[in-house]
């Protein structure tokens, strides 16, 4: 008897089984064993008409979802929002910081609410927010002639010491290197992973040292070491003579400046992280390929995203390398934000830590965030009246080059480069944050003040 004999037979049967009494469908089993030639308990089985797997419990049954409340989901769903999206350890550990400022904008949580929100766990934010998640660039990085003097550095993650750094530039090129356009300079600590990034037009050694230059004031400890990839545009004779020879000059301990090797991008893994999370998630991939925009770009970046990046947005910090047979499991710690770990480090002055915290509770998240939409629409707006060749009256609400990234001889000889003045506020609105230029450098070693010998093509 083939399969579908038997489910002729069975099919015959089920309606008699279904309504018949006890005695029935007793008789009913015994005919169906006898003729499809399976035991009492299948033939009952394909009677029944049970649906496939186990049985489902009821609703009722079991302890009561704890978050379960609609209410719950809508603040956690919002306050993912407001963080730009992130991960659910990361939104675990920022919570704290976010809700109280959230809550002055948006009106308080109800006290229930308010404490879920605090008490929630990664993997139930994962849970939680599952249904609303979703199931590049160019390298033109070119060895320099003198790299073989450098040497070279692999990937380090157990320095416990703020002011090792590492460096790397993104080509905002949209995809063709014809021409000029702007990059950014990142440089992320690696024990604090505290991050700076700066917008220069081109990949001259000049912008690129006076980048340098306005980091290193904004930073809140001193640079002890430099570490790059074999590009020019980082690792040249004039950024060396910044690091070495002016330094010697004022009786200062010169920088130590180190390498990664070729084709290995593992070695200066933090700084191409924060490529990914800082330049290409907030500036993207589109060609940025006018020098007006190099000021606007440059004050989005210094006065709104790396105070947003460091103050608000945690990020996680290797803790222990693992080796099982032929794999390394990496352990991490509980996500902190860099001003965090600044202020548990115990190698940063407390003068530091002080002003650090009066700058910290100045800035709101929140208007941070406000700001950085309409300066990014701005940003938008000029980018496409460039692109057009329409007139930019208006548009502009700094200047068109800032004094620190000019191209002239001028820019050159100023001892401390400064910053690019943020955009005018509207009359009748309160200022959303408090920009503090060159807040640490009264309180470190003093700046230059000899110039630098460029040469006359990288002016």
């Amino acid at each position: 008897m083939n399969q579908v004999e038997k489910h002729c037979i069975i099919s015959i049967f089920q309606t008699r089984y279904a309504h018949g009494g006890k005695k029935e469908k007793g008789q009913i089993l015994d005919e169906v064993c006898e003729r499809v030639k399976v035991g009492r308990r299948q033939a009952r089985r394909l009677l029944e008409k049970r649906p496939p797997g186990r049985p489902r419990k009821p609703e009722t049954r079991g302890r009561p979802r704890k978050y379960g409340d609609p209410e719950f989901t809508r603040a956690l769903r919002g306050l993912w929002k407001t963080t730009r999206y992130m991960c659910s350890r990361h939104l675990k550990a920022a919570i704290p910081d976010w809700i109280v400022p959230v809550e002055q904008e948006k009106g308080p949580y109800a006290p229930e609410i308010r404490q879920l929100l605090l008490s929630v766990s990664a993997p139930t934010i994962d849970r939680i927010l599952k249904p609303w998640k979703a199931s590049k660039g160019k390298s033109l990085t070119q060895g320099g002639g003198f790299r073989e003097q450098i040497p070279i550095q692999e990937s380090v993650w157990n320095i416990e010491l703020p002011g090792y750094l590492e460096a790397d530039t993104v080509a905002h090129c949209g995809g063709s290197t014809m021409g000029e356009y702007i990059n950014t300079l990142t440089m992320v600590d690696i024990a604090t992973t505290w991050t700076e990034t700066r917008a220069v037009f081109g990949k001259g050694s000049t912008p690129i040292v006076h980048a340098i230059e306005d980091i290193e004031q904004q930073l809140p400890f001193d640079i002890l070491g430099y570490d790059c990839d074999n590009g020019t545009e980082v690792l040249n004779s004039h950024v060396l003579r910044y690091f070495r020879d002016e330094r010697i000059a004022r009786g200062q301990t010169p920088v130590h400046v180190t390498r990664s090797r070729e084709y290995k991008k593992n070695d200066n893994a933090h700084v191409e992280q924060k490529n990914n999370s800082v330049a290409r998630r907030w500036l993207g991939y589109e060609r940025l390929g006018h020098r007006e925009l190099t000021a606007l770009v440059n004050y989005y970046l210094r006065d709104i995203i790396c105070p947003l990046m460091n103050h608000f947005f945690p990020s996680f910090k290797l803790a222990d390398k693992i080796r099982v047979k032929s794999r390394t499991r990496r352990v991490y710690r509980d996500p902190v934000t860099p001003y965090a770990r600044v202020m548990a480090s115990p190698h940063v002055d407390q003068q530091i830590k002080q002003r650090l915290k009066e700058q910290h509770e100045t800035l709101n998240p929140l208007r941070l965030l406000k700001l950085e939409a309409s300066v990014r629409l701005q940003i938008d707006r000029l980018l496409k009246a460039l692109n057009r060749g329409e007139p930019t009256v208006g548009l502009l609400s700094v200047p068109p080059l800032a004094p620190c990234f000019s191209p002239s001889p001028l820019a050159a000889q100023a001892p401390t480069p400064p910053h690019c003045s943020p955009p005018p506020v509207p009359e009748g609105a309160a200022p959303n944050h408090v920009s503090l230029p060159g807040v640490f450098s009264a309180l470190k070693s003093p700046p230059r003040n000899t110039p630098h010998n460029f040469r006359g093509h990288d002016l």
